[in-house]
This record gives C-alpha cells, structure tokens and sequence, in this order.
C-alpha cells in the first residue's frame, strides 16, 4: 500500500475520542481526577514499553554494531521519556541515519500522543468552565493546529510531521467527536433530542471509503501531513462516529480476527519494527526468516498483552494508589533513561566494540552545502564561504554537484589551496546539476544562479561530481531525456558557452548499507581482518554507472575521471586509507568521502592532472 503510514493517523483519531470520551464524560459528572489520568496512562503505557525496550537493549548488547548500539541506547532514552519525534526531528536531514538502523523510530507517534495527553486534561479542564463555549474553544483549538501543520508542511515538511503542535489537531479531532457523543448522552438524559451529526447509518461507510482513496492516492513524495492528512482523519471519524446502526459493509470490523487484532494492537505496535530490524541485525534476511520474524512479532505482542497489560490493566488505580503508580513510573523511567544515555554516551561500553569499526564518521563541515528541497528558502548566500577568490591572478577551478562534491571539497580544497590554485564550490543536495527542468523549483533556482555565477566568474576548470546512480533513479529528475545523456549535454553546453576545460567525475563505487558496516559484519565479527580491497556488499549497480557513463563520451573537450579505474581492479574496491586501522575508511557510509578518502582522491588521482591544466595559469 502506497499510503500505508496513515495507520498512524487513524490511530491518532481513535486514541483522541477514546481518552477524550473518558475525560469528558467524568468532568460531565464531576469526577475526574487528573493525578488518577496520568496514572492510569502509566500503568496503560510504561509496562509494555518497558517490557520491548530493555529486551531490545539486551539484544543489541550482544547483536549490535558499536555505532548503531550507541543510536539505540540514545533511543531508548528519548522512547521511555516520550520525546522520540523531538529527538528524531534533531537528527533528520540529508545525512540522517537510514531508518533501518532505527528500531525504535516508530515510537515518533508515542512521543506526539503522550505529549498531547499531558496537557490535553488541562485544557478541557479550562474549556469546561464555559458551558456555551466548549465547542468553539475545541475547534479554534483544532482549527490552528490544521492551519500550523498546512504550513509548516509547506515550508519544513520534516517539522510538520514531528511537532505536536502540527499534530495536535487529528487528535482532537476525535476529541470533537467524543464531545457530541457525551453532549447527545447529556441531552438524551435530559429529554432532549440529540445534536449528533453522524447518525446516518451510510457515515462509516463513507469513511471507509475516504481512507481508503488516502491509501491508493499517497505515497512518500506526497506533501504530507498537510491538506492530504483529512483524508484519514476526517475518515477515521466518520468510521467511529455512532450510528443507530452499523452498517453491513463495515461487519469485519466486528470478526474475531478484527477484534483480536484491537486487543493486541498497542503491544504490536510496540514489538513489530524492533522485530524486523533487529532479527536482519542478525543475518537473518531471507524471505522464510521474515515470515518467521512477523509470527514472532505476533506471539511476543500476544505474550506482552495476556502478562504484561492485562495484569497490570487489572490492577485498579485508587486515590490511594494513584501516587505509587506516578512514583514508580517517574523511576522507573529515569533508571531506563539514564541507562540509555550512558550507552549513548559510551560510557557504558562493551569488550568487543575495540575490535569492531566503532567510528561514528561526522558529516563534512569544511565545505558548502545547500539543501534545496521542497519547503527550503532560496538563500546563495550560503554558498559564501567556498565562493572566494583567494589568489587573484591564479587559476580558478569550480565543482558542482550533490553531497558527494561537499565530501570531495574537504580533501581538494586543502590540496589547491598548497598549490595556490583557487577553489570554487556550489554543491547543491537533493538536485540533478544544472538542470532548469527539475522539478523541485529551489533546484532551478539555484542552478540558474549556478550559471550565472560560471558565466561571471570564467572558471579555467568546471568539475561535474555527484551521486549519478541516484541522480538516474531520482523521481524528481525532469529531464527528457535520460541522466547519462543528459549529464554530457550540459557538460558541452558549458563547453560551448567558454568555458575552458569541463570533467565530469564518475560515481565513488557504492557499499551496501555502509562501508564500515560492511566490514563489520563480514570480516571483523567474524574475527577476519578487513581486506584492502573487496567486492564483498560492493552495489554492482555502482560499478555499471560506470561503463554507461562512459558509453556517453562522444562530446569533444569534456574529459571522463572514472573513480572506479581509481579505486577498483581484480581484486576489489579499496576499504581504507591511512594507518589508522579500522577509523580511516575511503568512504563514511555507503559513498560519501571520509576526509582521507577525499584527500586519497585529491591527491592520487584529480591533482596532477589539474596542476598539469592550469599550470599556464599561475605565476
């Protein structure tokens, strides 16, 4: 399913009228107490998640590569204190860790319902005050968070999808409707006629169906939350709305199957993503094995809920109680929280991690860098730092292209700037180079400026280096034609245009996951020592780009660098540069230059052949 991720979402509905429903309908009769609440959501919430949390670290005790054992103990600290969407909104951008490294990146909607729980009691506490207006205060409240996320999804659509204040509204949203269900309760006792507005018995169905349409219509390139998130919420409220009869067509809901799924829901939820990262953690990724990792993540939810929730969900919160049950759960999660800093810190630190590739390799900060997709300001001006002009009469080079010019630039800057050639760099993330078709439109806009700034300056060389496999594959390419020809065509456009020498380097050879976790998991946990060279978890697609690349060279005055000549023959593709065994990797994840590797390639293999280019040039 396209648009699957809106489960979260109709979760978000559901758990806003369920707890709405109860918090109402007690403030109705006077009877709510707030400490007996947030009790009751401790003794809902914390044994389960304790329960998958310590498992989890003790798995990834024994399981878990150094750094993605360090990621989950900072996880796990952010997880029981509810603050997982904060913490993972911290760390998203263009470098961010792959998901797959991520077992507890799901706990981003925990972290937004409990925070919307904590000061949710209060406001309808506030709002209760005023009889006439109890409504109003929830849909201006719903009405500014939508308006907020709308926003927020047009200018920092990571921000949206994280904030809870961009979030808040789909849970009062079945907040609204809880407050009709206990308003026609109040006037049904009352002898009056009820003021629901979801009694036709067709709501669920439409509902269904308008859940259904967000499921084929979304996919991950949608601008979502946004207009789009409606489409589940409003769904999902039309779904639980009462109706003086359920429809027919909405009977499964009711099966067993259906039933036993809701029962167990919140456990499955807690185990499914550990369960199937953490079981290809140990090498267990063929088809059969997850098969038998989702069976397992149905038995663990089961044993979670018959032993762990529904023993604890029996025990009954009193006022005298209600205290014990915050007490412990407050140190309960400070014992976990501290324990998961302390692994995130590394001061707590296992034996074998000194024989394993234990380097967490920083993004480049050397260079530049902008970020030009969707939502992002126009802003050159943050190309200034690589856009002097350092040696006036000398020669000056300038390199365009993605991330992987912002890694080069760390080892070839350094390298020109001893030889007093000037450096110019404008990479651009997320766009295809120099492209005016693109369709995010701040990668015309910089790329328009990109030319002007060439024309301006009259660079002796023009350097084009980015991820050209995924340049190829990127769904936003707006080309006519495909990237390799496309690439050459705009290298003998600038040809055409004067400037003087044009090269356009081939793709780094690519590893799977990462290069450093790659060598852990086949050579040094295995007690092997690491090769110079190796094929082993090489993308042979890397390698391919290549030869097709190659198969392109047919335009006079532009020169090909293949960085697969470079790096690669029989026996492999380098691993590592320097003595610092196992830290000096060539590459810091699955392509982009560590800071050796940027000068390994500056040095043996661009800076001779620049020097010996611009040579005329320098006095």
């Amino acid at each position: 399913m396209l648009g699957g991720y809106i489960g979260v979402d109709i979760f978000f509905v559901i758990s806003g009228y369920l707890i709405s429903l109860q918090i109402m309908t007690a403030l109705e009769s006077q009877s709510f107490s707030l400490i007996d609440f947030y009790a009751k959501r401790i003794r809902r919430i914390l044994p389960a998640l304790v329960v998958v949390i310590c498992t989890c670290l003790a798995f990834a005790w024994f399981f878990l590569f150094p750094t993605d054992f360090v990621l989950l103990g900072k996880h796990s600290a952010a997880g029981i204190l509810n603050i997982s969407n904060l913490v993972l909104w911290s760390e998203s951008g263009y470098f961010d860790t792959s998901s797959t490294h991520k077992p507890f990146l799901h706990f981003w909607s925990l972290g937004i319902e409990e925070q919307f729980y904590l000061v949710w009691p209060l406001l309808l506490i506030l709002f209760f005050k005023f009889k006439k207006h109890r409504l109003a205060c929830l849909i201006t409240l719903t009405v500014a968070s939508f308006i907020l996320n709308v926003i927020a999804t047009q200018t920092d659509r990571t921000l949206a999808f994280y904030m809870p204040v961009t979030r808040f509204w789909e849970l009062s949203s079945g907040g609204i409707l809880a407050y009709y269900v206990v308003q026609g309760a109040s006037n049904h006792h009352n002898g009056l006629a009820s003021k629901n507005p979801f009694g036709h018995k067709a709501i669920p169905v439409l509902g269904f169906l308008l859940i259904a349409l967000a499921t084929a219509l979304l996919d991950h390139h949608s601008a979502f939350p946004g207009f789009w998130a409606l489409l589940p919420v409003v769904g999902a409220c039309m779904m639980i709305a009462p109706t003086a009869k359920a429809a027919s067509a909405l009977r499964f809901l009711r099966s067993k199957p259906a039933l036993f799924i809701g029962r167990i829901s919140f456990s499955l939820y807690l185990w499914h993503w550990p369960i199937l990262l953490l079981s290809q953690s140990a090498d267990l990724k063929s088809r059969p094995a997850k098969f038998i990792a989702l069976a397992c993540c149905f038995v663990l939810a089961w044993l979670t809920y018959r032993f762990i929730e529904q023993p604890f969900r029996a025990i009954k919160v009193t006022r005298d109680n209600a205290k014990k049950f915050i007490w412990t759960g407050a140190i309960v999660t400070l014992v976990i929280a501290l324990a998961g800093g302390l692994i995130a810190t590394r001061t707590i630190k296992r034996s074998w991690d000194e024989t394993l590739i234990s380097k967490a390799y920083e993004v480049p900060f050397i260079g530049c860098g902008v970020f030009a997709d969707l939502g992002r300001e126009f802003n050159p001006s943050l190309f200034e730092r690589c856009d002097k002009i350092q040696f006036p009469s000398n020669a000056t080079v300038m390199m365009l292209g993605d991330s992987h010019s912002q890694a080069l630039y760390q080892g070839l800057k350094p390298y020109l700037d001893a030889q007093e050639i000037n450096l110019i760099a404008y990479p651009v993330l997320e766009c295809t180079p120099l492209s005016l078709n693109d369709k995010r439109p701040r990668c015309v806009d910089y790329n328009k400026w990109i030319q002007n700034q060439i024309q301006t300056i009259k660079p002796d060389l023009v350097i084009l280096f980015a991820h050209h496999l995924f340049r190829a594959k990127d769904p936003y390419y707006g080309e006519s034609i495909n990237y390799p020809e496309y690439l050459w065509k705009a290298a003998a456009k600038l040809k055409s245009d004067g400037v003087k020498n044009v090269w356009i380097i081939g793709d780094i050879p690519n590893w799977q996951e990462s290069l450093p976790h790659a060598m852990n998991f086949n050579f040094l946990r295995h007690d092997k020592s690491v090769p110079e060279r190796t094929f082993v978890y090489v993308v042979r697609e890397s390698l391919e780009m290549d030869s097709i690349l190659r198969a392109e060279d047919n335009h006079r005055g532009v020169e090909y660098i293949s960085l697969k000549d470079a790096l690669c023959n029989d026996k492999g593709c380098l691993t590592n540069i320097g003595t610092d065994f196992p830290n000096d990797l060539i590459v810091m994840d699955y392509g982009h230059l560590t800071k050796n590797g940027a000068t390994y390639i500056s040095e043996q293999v661009l800076g001779e052949k620049i020097l010996s280019l611009v040579k005329g040039r320098n006095r």
